[in-house]
C-alpha cells in the first residue's frame, strides 16, 4: 500500500499538459497564464497629479517680461510671509490636461490623476494653499517632485506584470488592462468526466425505494472540478456492471481525465479497477495508506488518467483534493498546483491509529496569536455534512497516535481556491 507522498508522485508524473488558447482579459479570471505578460505602456503614462491640489515649479525665477512679480516665485527668502503668491492660469483634470504653458511664478489648479504640465514638477495639496481669485497662497515650502508620479514609475514598457503559471486573479486582471493588455495565453480548462457507480444511487428529488439513497458525489465532484478550474463533464451513472462501467468510461474517451466514485473496494460488486484494465488501462496502483479514502485507484490509458475514489462521500472528496487537484491544476501549468497548508494549534485532542495518513475536518478560527482549529463533528467518512462544514483538513502524519489541545498541526485549507496565493504540497 502507498503512502499519500508516493501516491501523489506517480499522479503528478502522469500529468499531461492541455492546450494553449487566447482569452480575452476580462474572461481569463481563474485561468492560469501559459506566456508571461509584458506592459504595453507605461504606468503612468506621463507624470501625474498623486493629489488634488496646485501644480508649480520650485525653485525658479520669473523672466524677464512676465507678469508674475519675484515674489509670485517660490524662494526661501520669505519664510514668514505667510507663504508665496502664483497666479492661476489654469486647470488639469484627469481626462483633460492643461493644454497651455505654464511659466515660473504660475500654478495650475490640478486634480487627482490629472497630468502634470510639462513645464511643473510639484504639486502642493490644496489643504496647504489658499485660493484667492486668480491666484494662489502657498503656505508651505514644498519639496521638488512631492505628491507627483513620475512616468513609468510603476511599470516601463516590457516589463513582466505577470509569469507563466500564475492564476489570474481579479487584481491582476486590473493590472494586466491597467499596462493595456486586452488579451492573454491561458491553459485551455481540462474536461473532466466523472461517472458515479452503484445499483443504489438514485437522483436527489426521486422517492426513495428499500436501500437506495441519494447520488451526491457526481455534484460534489462536479463543484471541486469548476473549483479547481477545470470544466466537469457528466458521463452518466453505471450499475455495478463490469461492462456498464466500461460503456460510462467510454463516454470520456474526449475528457483530459476521467473520475469515477464507488466500486473501487474488493467487495463482490466492485469493478472498477476490472473495468479499468478491460479498456486497457495500467492500473498504477488502487490502495493509500490514509484515512478516509485508501480504496483509491490510478489507471492510465495512453495520456489519459482515470481516478477510481471512493464511494463514501467524505472519502470521494478528501481524495479528489489530494489527487485529482493537483493533476488539473498542474496541466493548466500552475506553478503551485496543491491547496495552501498552513500551520494552526488544536482547540481539542484526538487520537489515531499509526500506519494511515489522516485528514480530519476541522474549522479554522482566525486568532490575534494565529489559526485555532476544531473538529467539525462526526468523522465518519460516509458523513458529508461534516465536509460541508470544514474550512480544512488537519493534516496528520501517519506515524502520529495522538494530538492534544494546543499542539502545532499543519491544516489545508479549502476555501481558498486556486487563487490562493501561497500553495504547498503534502509531506510524506
Amino acid at each position: 500500500m502507498l503512502s499519500v507522498h508516493e501516491a501523489l508522485e506517480r499522479v503528478m508524473a502522469s500529468v499531461v499538459s492541455t492546450p494553449t488558447e487566447v482569452v480575452s482579459i476580462e474572461h481569463a479570471g481563474g485561468r492560469v497564464l501559459r506566456e508571461s505578460v509584458r506592459a504595453e505602456s507605461a504606468v503612468p503614462p506621463w507624470n501625474s497629479s498623486a493629489m488634488d491640489g496646485y501644480a508649480i515649479a520650485t525653485g525658479a525665477e520669473p523672466r524677464s517680461g512676465e507678469h508674475a512679480s519675484r515674489d509670485s516665485c517660490f524662494s526661501p527668502a520669505n519664510p514668514d510671509s505667510g507663504g508665496t503668491w502664483f497666479d492661476l492660469v489654469g486647470t488639469a483634470a484627469a481626462g483633460h490636461p492643461f493644454t497651455g504653458v505654464a511659466h515660473p511664478g504660475q500654478a495650475v489648479k490640478i486634480m487627482t490623476g490629472a497630468p502634470l504640465p510639462h513645464t511643473l514638477n510639484t504639486v502642493v495639496m490644496s489643504e496647504h494653499a489658499t485660493e484667492v481669485g486668480h491666484r494662489v497662497q502657498v503656505h508651505s515650502q514644498p519639496v521638488a517632485g512631492q505628491n507627483v508620479r513620475r512616468k513609468g514609475e510603476v511599470a516601463t514598457v516590457g516589463d513582466c506584470i505577470a509569469e507563466s503559471g500564475t492564476t489570474v486573479t481579479p487584481p491582476l486582471i486590473g493590472a494586466c488592462a491597467t499596462v493595456g493588455c486586452d488579451e492573454v495565453s491561458v491553459a485551455r480548462r481540462p474536461r473532466v468526466g466523472i461517472i458515479s457507480t452503484g445499483d443504489e444511487l438514485v437522483p436527489p428529488g426521486a422517492p426513495l425505494a428499500d436501500g437506495q439513497i441519494y447520488s451526491s458525489n457526481s455534484l460534489a465532484i462536479s463543484g471541486w472540478v469548476r473549483k479547481a478550474g477545470g470544466i466537469p463533464i457528466d458521463c452518466g451513472h453505471a450499475r455495478d456492471d463490469r461492462s456498464a462501467i466500461v460503456s460510462a468510461v467510454r463516454r470520456a474517451a474526449d475528457c483530459d481525465a476521467v473520475v469515477t466514485t464507488g466500486g473501487v473496494s474488493v467487495g463482490d460488486f466492485d469493478f472498477v479497477n476490472e473495468a479499468f484494465i478491460a479498456l486497457g488501462a495500467i492500473v498504477d496502483f488502487w490502495k493509500v495508506a490514509m484515512k478516509p479514502g485508501k480504496p483509491l485507484a490510478l489507471g492510465r490509458l495512453d495520456h489519459q488518467p482515470f481516478f477510481g475514489l471512493p464511494g463514501n462521500p467524505v472519502s470521494a472528496q478528501v481524495t479528489f483534493l489530494q489527487f485529482v487537484w493537483p493533476w488539473l491544476r498542474a496541466s493548466m501549468g500552475c506553478v503551485a498546483p496543491f491547496l495552501p497548508i498552513v500551520p494552526a494549534r488544536t482547540g481539542f485532542s484526538y487520537r489515531k491509529k499509526p500506519g494511515r495518513a489522516e485528514f480530519v475536518r476541522v474549522t479554522v478560527q482566525y486568532l490575534s496569536d494565529g489559526l485555532r482549529v476544531h473538529p467539525t463533528g462526526d468523522q465518519g467518512s460516509g458523513n458529508p455534512l461534516s465536509m460541508a462544514a470544514a474550512d480544512g483538513l488537519m493534516v496528520l502524519p501517519a506515524e502520529t497516535e495522538a494530538i492534544h489541545a494546543g499542539d502545532s498541526v499543519n491544516v489545508q485549507l479549502l476555501n481558498t481556491g486556486p487563487m490562493g496565493a501561497s500553495e504547498s504540497g503534502l509531506s510524506s
